[in-house]
């Protein structure tokens, strides 16, 4: 991602917005009250970013919660890390790569309870250091992932891992040419004149992931989504974009549509009561609300699963202002929460380290076309 594109277009963009509170609406207030680097002017500042937003001691806790790890599992989450050391080298030159192995853990969590729904169209509402896409494009039952990403810095990182995992498949928006602001008004494009077109030849483009910037997030949400996913932000936002969000998810979520919630993320200016309220509010029930031990389900943080008033299962789910809630006899509440998943290994940061050292010692083989899912 190109820093100095961004931030042109940024500028662009928020010289067309009706109003300079959609601005400060959808702006980080909580990265910014806690010092959080929310922009970098350099591309080396991504080096710090990826130390991890999870400490080292988080990683047993999602082990519990995984109730340990399959081969397959391990497979899959030693080939993401070994992808995104690939990656990692293809932006910098150093030897030593900082591999935030507890924040892999938590996406693939994340990852897995995504498995567990009818994903074609999928929308996350920040994606944080965007690891999970090292997951999602090897996914053959998702057809498209749309982000929405409002923090400079995190969009630097997911931009170059989106264009690595899915190539010529990825759609990055702030890489448009005088881009047009579409935040707070979900109006159309406006026609540009051109007076002198030069000649072109029709390429159609399909994509498979498209990342969205704060000043374009209008686009993705009047879109239509079988799940929703936000994980860790929710009570990071100002009321103002909290409302603006569950609004808008009530209405481009399927009938049978899901939202996914891992972590309602830091309190600093406000509470967990406070966003469950709006949840609630804005008239989502639960088929999952929990955190901490709950029968064979274990959550290391918020966890939830909602419904619209559209979905047929809307009936049985419950308010999510109760303590609890886990329907723990629907179907599809099990498959997310793995609740019939096999105990598997619990292991340490150093036994995953090792089996992905074991895969980057064998051969590299070409790399497949990221434009449709890798089987390797």
């Amino acid at each position: 991602m190109d820093i100095a594109t961004y931030g042109h277009n940024e500028l662009i963009a928020k010289s067309e917005l009706e109003s300079w509170r959609f601005d400060a609406f959808f702006s980080p207030v909580s990265f910014d009250a806690v010092g959080f680097p929310t922009r970098i002017a350099h591309v080396g500042q991504i080096r710090g970013l990826l130390a991890g937003m999870h400490s080292r001691d988080r990683i047993q806790p999602f082990m519990e919660e995984l109730s340990g790890l399959q081969d397959d599992d391990l497979n899959r989450l030693s080939r993401a890390i070994a992808r995104y050391m690939r990656w990692y080298r293809t932006v910098f030159p150093d030897e030593a790569v900082p591999v935030p192995v507890a924040d892999f853990v938590s996406q693939y969590l994340a990852y897995l309870k995504l498995r567990g729904l009818p994903r074609r169209r999928v929308l996350e509402i920040g994606p944080g250091f965007g690891l999970i896409a090292f997951f999602m494009c090897d996914d053959e039952g998702v057809e498209s992932y749309d982000q929405i990403e409002i923090t400079q810095s995190f969009f630097v990182i997911q931009a170059l891992i989106g264009s690595n995992c899915y190539g010529e498949a990825f759609h990055n928006a702030a890489l448009n040419v005088g881009a047009a602001s579409k935040v707070g008004r979900l109006a159309e494009t406006r026609p540009v004149l051109n007076a002198a077109r030069p000649y072109v030849i029709s390429m159609p483009r399909s994509f498979r992931c498209s990342l969205y910037p704060w000043w374009n997030l209008d686009v993705p949400l009047s879109g239509q989504y079988d799940v929703i996913a936000s994980h860790a932000n929710l009570v990071e936002m100002s009321a103002a974009s909290l409302e603006y969000y569950l609004e808008r998810w009530s209405k481009v979520l399927s009938d049978t549509g899901y939202v996914l919630i891992q972590d309602l993320g830091h309190a600093v200016r406000r509470s967990h009561d406070h966003v469950l309220k709006a949840i609630d509010a804005a008239g989502f029930r639960a088929l999952a609300k929990f955190r901490g031990r709950h029968g064979r389900a274990f959550a290391t943080y918020w966890n939830l699963l909602l419904v619209t008033e559209r979905h047929p299962d809307y009936g049985p789910a419950m308010s999510v202002l109760e303590p609890q809630v886990l329907l723990d006899d629907h179907e599809t509440v099990r498959r997310v929460f793995g609740l019939d998943r096999p105990d598997g290994r619990k292991l340490t940061p150093k036994d995953i380290l090792g089996h992905v050292s074991s895969r980057l010692a064998q051969p590299n083989r070409a790399q497949p076309n990221r434009a449709q899912p890798n089987r390797a």
